[in-house]
């Protein structure tokens, strides 16, 4: 049978019982690996380096979560994991990636199946075919939906060429 994890006393909780994983937690802030939970986002946050993407925001539904997506480049393709935290830090979430994150091919091609990672891929390679046939990516996406808002395309295309997207077959 497994035991609960040893309670041990701390003059910072005020002499209270605190777990060994709040002593790691609290070690880690003065680390400076600031923790990420709802009530420290006020809107997105994004971090990108070469090979991670990360993505966290409040939760849309009222709850105090954070939900967070991100990718993590391995070979062939990129790992990509969506999940919900309570709380987090930049660490704790590549390493989920890299541990939990699904796989899937990159550079992305045309007709890939869809995984729940292509959506960038597939509107860089839309943006790309508007502006090379003349039309307008920002009025055809409304017309297919008219109650989204407007992607940034800049953005769209940054994100897909950092996963890798094949243009051209």
């Amino acid at each position: 049978m497994r035991s609960s994890p040893p309670l041990r006393l701390s003059r910072e909780a005020g002499w209270a019982p605190v777990s060994a994983q709040q002593q790691h937690i609290k070690l880690e802030e003065r680390r400076g690996l600031h923790p990420i939970t709802a009530p420290h986002l006020n809107g997105v946050l994004t971090h990108r380096t070469d090979r991670y993407d990360l993505c966290f925001w409040p939760c849309p539904y009222g709850q105090n979560e954070v939900v967070f997506y991100g990718f993590a480049k391995c070979e062939g393709g990129v790992k990509h994991l969506v999940h919900r935290y309570i709380r987090t830090d930049l660490n704790l979430a590549m390493l989920d990636v890299d541990t939990y994150g699904h796989f899937s091919p990159r550079p992305y091609q045309l007709a890939q199946a869809c995984d729940g990672s292509i959506t960038n891929c597939a509107l860089a390679l839309f943006v790309r075919f508007c502006r090379e046939r003349g039309f307008s990516p920002d009025e055809l996406h409304h017309a297919a939906y008219p109650k989204e808002e407007r992607p940034t395309w800049d953005d769209v295309v940054t994100a897909a060429d950092w996963q890798g997207v094949a243009y051209f077959l």
